[in-house]
């Protein structure tokens, strides 16, 4: 779908919302500082980059398909469409965990993580948290939003990937060689560290898979140079392709290049 068929979309929403609806979508607009226009324009726009907005009018995908874009997507280890709900897996049978089958990739579908046993170790928290819960045990705050959450799933995510080759995933050793990918962020977007001479390591989504990237500290020589981020390869052959892939994510990345 392209940009003026987007727009013609979102003008469509505006007219045909319910009132009801309307109000609930200005709320959520409001909470994140845009307006109504802006906040459906945000949605539609990220519904058109993965995909779903065609596939829903491709009579070539099926009503399977189509929802399991919806509702899984693709791999976030390795960008495959051969992905499936564990509720539908012998033995889970989890509707929160996602399963790769192109490469093993167990996720939860409700924070992210990598899942290695039977459930999401995120749960643990829920239980222990003293958020007030509803009689299902949910306390209405999304995992993407929990402060409590959030610091466990960075240092999860930083215990998983702080020795792992970006785009493959395969582990670099202590005496390997590495190949860098520098990058600068498109826009006025602000990154602090925690220290005047340390990054950290963030998830970055890339072509539907995440990515690990470390922030540069502002005062270090990666940022001087430009880069807002870097990402360490194994091999020239994935910093390659890394850096073609960063490329291809015009609303993000301003430039890409090898270090």
């Amino acid at each position: 779908m392209d940009d003026q068929e987007v727009e013609k979309l979102i003008s469509d929403l505006l007219e045909q919302m319910p009132e009801e609806v309307r109000n609930e979508v200005e709320d959520e607009a409001g909470e994140e500082g845009k307006t109504l226009e802006d906040y459906l324009r945000m949605m539609v726009t990220d519904m058109n980059r993965g995909g779903l907005l065609d596939a829903a009018r491709d009579s070539d995908v099926s009503e399977d398909e189509f929802i399991r874009m919806m509702l899984v997507g693709d791999c976030p280890n390795c960008g495959s469409e051969n992905t499936m709900s564990c509720d539908e897996l012998e033995g889970v049978e989890d509707p929160t965990l996602a399963r790769c089958a192109q490469c093993g990739y167990t996720w939860c579908l409700e924070c992210g993580s990598a899942v290695t046993g039977e459930t999401c170790e995120h749960w643990q928290f829920c239980d222990r948290c003293e958020e007030e819960k509803d009689e299902f045990g949910d306390c209405g705050i999304f995992p993407a939003e929990c402060p409590h959450l959030l610091e466990w799933l960075a240092g999860n995510f930083t215990r998983r990937y702080e020795n792992a080759c970006a785009w493959c995933g395969r582990e670099i050793g202590e005496e390997a060689e590495v190949f860098g990918v520098g990058a600068a962020v498109r826009g006025n977007l602000e990154f602090t560290s925690k220290g005047d001479d340390m990054g950290f390591l963030m998830p970055v989504m890339i072509q539907g898979r995440l990515v690990p990237a470390i922030v540069t500290a502002p005062g270090s020589e990666a940022r001087l140079e430009g880069n807002d981020l870097l990402f360490m390869t194994c091999s020239e052959e994935c910093a390659g392709s890394l850096r073609d892939a960063l490329r291809e994510e015009k609303e993000l990345i301003d430039r890409a290049e090898r270090n």
